[in-house]
């Protein structure tokens, strides 16, 4: 390339687009090398690196390139590129040796380069006119110019020390002072001050009484006009005070005056309530008369149970119970009228009083529910598949089963669709809305660390990676509104899918349809995106839309567009140049074309269940996902053990496209959403508690239900417990 000084001018400037956003600027002139350039941005000098402040290079060698800016540089802010190429001889010919014209050529252009920065320094220097005759530049001695103002000789024109630069300053601070005082106005205020100076240092010497009068002068007037008032409520100031501390008993009384009356009147009675107060307050609340029974008051929890009604239109004493007969809520009959509450002969009280919450508990595997005695049972917390039966029930009654569903089992439980009670199992454990600081571009992958105190977006908009912090961990509904911080890796992969972190938060990969690569970083701090450092990366097929690496770092699974899994094996844990080409044996389509899942389900997300015996993706086509298990963990044999007969799951969340996906590193959780990401919801797939019940349940069972849940089961029946209704399920 040849570079001519005239259209090689090593200069430009630009203002940033107004919205903040511009990260990419031209260099419209050829550079050698990164380090010949200046970046400054509104005068300040940048540095190249992976910073938030920094920038990377592209393009030189003797041609033209651009300057990218990691973030985006603030609006209207000048942007200035210059070039400053080393001075230095970079090639050296041999005497009688063949002269390389490529070596020559690169350096006569780097010579020609260095001229061309140093007539752009030349230009912007002080220097002698052309026309101008011989003057003398040279500067007085460094002791004769101090603080002083650089002048030129009147005569010679020659470069000498001028006036004191404190000088200068003072003669220009009196200037306009000066002219002020010379001006008609001026000298009139100061002969009229000149006349009442004996006045102004009275009122300086109270100025700040001035000040406060000034401050309340409307005040002032209104009291001179009601002085003789003032005068008076001086003189009965302290009964002012009294009557004061009183204000609002009096106000009170007043209200009331005919009923504080009659209270005096009655002031014995009064005494005698008083000294019984909390058994009146009880009586009260308990007790009650009327012609028609109370009927129950959500709102105000009355009537409650225990409380006492005697119905005068029946003469019947009643008690409320929460429930009538042995069933459902009412009012139970105490007595009927007569010459006491029971007979005096034959007047024994039989059956179920029916209705009181009367607990017990119960153990086992197998508890036997005494209905007839009881109609509330508790059997703490289920370690194993538990069958209940009912005994003694009456006719009509009403009961509870209670359990905790303890912690599970070990992990990685995704229910078949067809499981009785597989809903209640496989139900999110929370669900919230993306981030709004995200925006409302795609997010194709989401990560948590490994103790679920931190999420990570991968956002497609601006190739970056935001963390969010978790108040609690692994409670999703505590994410932080605003990323804690961001990472731009768009300076080495574009159009990334998928990333992860490993265990220990000390290695992060990307994988992108950029360039095909997966990209290594190491981090100095666990799942701190700040210390990221970029490493390395590995070619793998081409389009790849998602990974998994193994907890221990040495496996790679990689899923194709076309829905083809590729195997990977690292030679050193987590370290990237280590992996080698794909498993033939266990990798891509088999002759017969098999894909990852059946031909109706697009996929994106893709992982293995970090016990290596389950592959699962999700798919957006009818927003479920997909799985199959492995005969041995990590191990895919083409064909029969490749997975050709995935069961679909509802995923129960509302988005489009909901293939974004993931496991946590111990198997507990799992996460979905879509890359449109309206909905991000956290499933437990720890094993449920499963629960037998009776065949006369219509209900039917086994019902399994989520771990670490709080469950209360109620029952009914009409026909003492032949047929009994599951009517209520309470899952906390």
């Amino acid at each position: 390339m040849t570079i001519d000084i005239t259209d090689n001018n090593p200069r430009i400037s630009y203002t940033a687009n107004a919205n903040g956003a511009q990260t990419v600027f031209a260099v419209p002139y050829e550079f050698f090398d990164n380090s010949d350039l200046n970046v400054y941005v509104a005068g300040v000098l940048k540095s190249e690196g992976t910073g938030s402040a920094n920038y990377g290079v592209s393009g030189g060698s003797g041609a033209t390139g651009t300057v990218t800016f990691v973030s985006g540089v603030t609006a209207s802010a000048i942007v200035t590129l210059t070039r400053s190429i080393t001075i230095e001889r970079t090639t050296d010919f041999t005497a009688g040796s063949d002269i390389n014209r490529a070596s020559l050529n690169t350096q006569l252009d780097l010579i020609t380069g260095i001229n061309a920065d140093l007539e752009d320094d030349l230009t912007r220097s002080v220097r002698l006119n052309d026309a101008d005759s011989a003057a003398a530049t040279t500067l007085p001695l460094l002791d004769d110019r101090k603080g002083t103002v650089l002048g030129f000789n009147a005569t010679t024109g020659a470069v000498e020390a001028g006036p004191k630069i404190a000088e200068v300053q003072s003669l220009q601070d009196v200037t306009t002072s000066i002219a002020l005082l010379g001006t008609t106005d001026a000298v009139g205020d100061m002969n009229t001050l000149a006349a009442i100076s004996g006045n102004i240092t009275t009122a300086a010497g109270n100025s700040a009484n001035v000040s406060t009068v000034a401050g309340i002068s409307a005040n002032v007037t209104t009291v001179a006009g009601i002085s003789g008032n003032v005068t008076t409520v001086a003189g009965i100031a302290s009964d002012i005070s009294t009557v004061a501390a009183d204000a609002y008993d009096i106000g009170r009384v007043s209200l009331y005056a005919t009923e504080v009356n009659a209270v005096g009147d009655n002031i014995a009675a009064v005494d005698t309530v008083a000294d019984n107060i909390g058994s009146v307050n009880y009586f009260f609340n308990r007790y009650k008369t009327g012609t028609t029974d109370p009927a129950y008051n959500a709102i105000a929890g009355t009537p409650a149970e225990g409380d006492l009604f005697y119905n005068t239109a029946q003469n019947k004493l009643k008690v409320y119970t929460g429930f009538s007969g042995n069933g459902g809520q009412g009012w139970l009959n105490g007595s009927a009228a007569g010459d006491g509450l029971l007979a005096t002969s034959g007047g024994t009280m039989t059956g179920a009083l029916g209705g009181l919450h009367r607990s017990e508990s119960v153990t086992g595997t197998t508890p036997a529910l005494n209905v007839g005695n009881n109609n509330f049972f508790d059997n703490g917390t289920l370690t194993a598949t538990t069958s209940p039966t009912f005994t003694n029930v009456p006719t009509k009654a009403r009961w509870q089963y209670s359990f905790n569903s303890g912690s599970g089992g070990a992990g990685f439980y995704i229910p078949d669709i067809t499981e009785a009670g597989q809903d209640r199992a496989f139900a999110p454990i929370a669900t919230v809305a993306r981030p709004t600081s995200l925006g409302t571009g795609q997010i194709y992958a989401i990560r948590f660390s490994t103790d679920g105190d931190k999420i990570f977006f991968l956002y497609s908009n601006t190739d970056r990676i935001y963390e969010h912090a978790l108040t609690e961990n692994w409670d999703i509904t505590t994410i932080a509104a605003t990323a804690t911080t961001n990472y731009y890796y768009g300076g080495y992969e574009s159009n990334a899918y998928d990333f992860c972190f490993s265990p220990d938060g000390l290695h992060m990969y990307v994988l992108g349809t950029g360039s095909d690569v997966l990209r290594h970083w190491t981090l100095t701090s666990p799942f701190s995106l700040s210390t990221l450092a970029y490493d390395d990366g590995k070619s793998v097929i081409s389009n790849p839309y998602s990974f998994h690496i193994s907890n221990d770092g040495m496996i790679l699974f990689v899923m194709s567009s076309a829905e083809f899994v590729y195997k990977y094996n690292f030679g050193t844990e987590w370290d990237a140049s280590s992996i080698g080409s794909y498993d033939y044996a266990e990798s891509g389509p088999t002759s017969n074309g098999d894909t990852f899942v059946d031909t109706n389900a697009a996929l994106g997300g893709f992982t293995i269940t970090p016990d290596g015996l389950t592959m699962i993706a999700a798919g957006n086509t009818y927003e479920r996902i997909t799985y199959s298990a492995l005969a041995t963990p990590n191990v895919m044999s083409r064909g029969a053990n490749l997975i050709r007969t995935p069961i679909p799951i509802p995923v129960l969340i509302d988005d489009a496209n909901n293939y974004v996906m993931g496991f946590s590193r111990n198997g507990k959780y799992m996460w979905l959403s879509g890359n449109d990401q309206k909905t991000i919801a956290l499933f437990d797939t720890s094993s449920p508690c499963q629960v037998t019940l009776p065949s006369s349940v219509a209900e039917g069972s086994p019902t399994l239900i989520k771990p670490n849940a709080r469950t209360t089961m109620e029952f009914v029946t009409s026909n003492g417990g032949t047929n009994v209704n599951l009517i209520k399920v309470d899952v906390v």
